[in-house]
């Protein structure tokens, strides 16, 4: 079940971040890079035991894609970033590390 964190948040450098991390808080993660820095540790135990999925989404919103992707898998924890979709930029394919 896709939970009410589930948010396409832009960071400062034009990215998308889409978390869920039981560990510490992804709304707060995705926002505030002072907590990013605090908890990098913790992210970085994260990378480490997830598995990494590559998902396409050529031809379609990069943010449904991943969001459908989630909804359908259900995982327990999960993190993906990419370049924010504009009229002249779109991404054909998503990183999403996952543990489920």
């Amino acid at each position: 079940m896709v939970n009410k964190a589930f948010t396409n948040k832009k960071d400062a450098d034009g990215f998308s971040v889409v978390c869920q991390f039981e560990a510490f808080s992804a709304e707060r993660w995705s926002q505030n890079f002072n907590y990013q820095i605090e908890h990098r540790d913790d992210f970085k135990a994260f990378k480490q035991k997830a598995k990494l999925v590559v998902i396409g989404s050529k031809g379609k919103a990069t943010f449904a894609t991943v969001k459908k992707w989630v909804k359908e898998n259900n995982p327990k924890e999960y993190f993906a970033k990419w370049r924010c979709d504009s009229p002249l930029h779109k991404d054909d394919c998503v990183d999403i590390y996952v543990i489920m």
